[in-house]
């Protein structure tokens, strides 16, 4: 172990766990970035011989478990882009947009309708619920919540469901918004994007 990895990683196995499967993420999504652009130039560092890559991999979580949490991080994002939109397009008044957006991402679904004054349909009210859980576990993830984030038994399956929870989400509040679409094309569309096999 590279020295000092062993006190940034945490006393609890759980703890460095998760702290090495974000390093060898972070080093493997980096390696994927620079490997873009001909013109930036990095040291290069092999997994097999360098010595701090070797840790960060042979210790961090299986690889469905990394890539696990980063879809669920992106999934989460999606919602966030979405809901922020809709506060642009629809909320009036700088002072109020930026109330809104200093709101807890939940909150911001959850109160939408209210803020705009409009009924929500019950596919949105069933869609809240859902993505609540998604925007909990993101917030576990994105501020090292480790001990609860080995708990959750994040998997595909996991996220195969966080995929299509956000995306009734975002149809389900573009029927309740009214202006992308007839309720009826909004199912059709969400259908076509959920992934799940049925």
């Amino acid at each position: 172990m590279v020295q000092g990895q062993s006190q940034i990683a945490g006393q609890k196995k759980e703890d460095r766990e998760i702290w090495f499967t974000y390093h060898a993420l972070a080093l493997r999504a980096t390696r994927e970035a620079i490997d873009q652009d001909s013109a930036v130039k990095a040291k290069v560092r092999e997994e097999k011989s360098d010595k701090e890559d070797l840790t960060c991999v042979q210790n961090s979580r299986p690889p469905y478990f990394s890539k696990s949490l980063v879809a669920i991080v992106m999934c989460v994002f999606i919602i966030e882009y979405r809901i922020n939109q809709v506060a642009e397009g629809y909320i009036n008044g700088d002072g109020k947009k930026k109330k809104f957006k200093n709101r807890g991402l939940y909150k911001r679904w959850s109160s939408i309708m209210e803020v705009l004054g409009k009924t929500p349909e019950p596919d949105f009210l069933q869609s809240i619920c859902r993505i609540r859980k998604w925007i909990t576990i993101r917030n576990k993830i994105a501020h090292g919540d480790y001990a609860k984030i080995l708990k959750l038994q994040i998997s595909p399956e996991e996220v195969l469901s966080c995929f299509d929870d956000i995306t009734r989400a975002i149809f389900a509040l573009n029927t309740t918004l009214g202006d992308y679409g007839t309720k009826k094309e909004n199912q059709e569309n969400c259908k076509r994007m959920l992934l799940r096999q049925r």
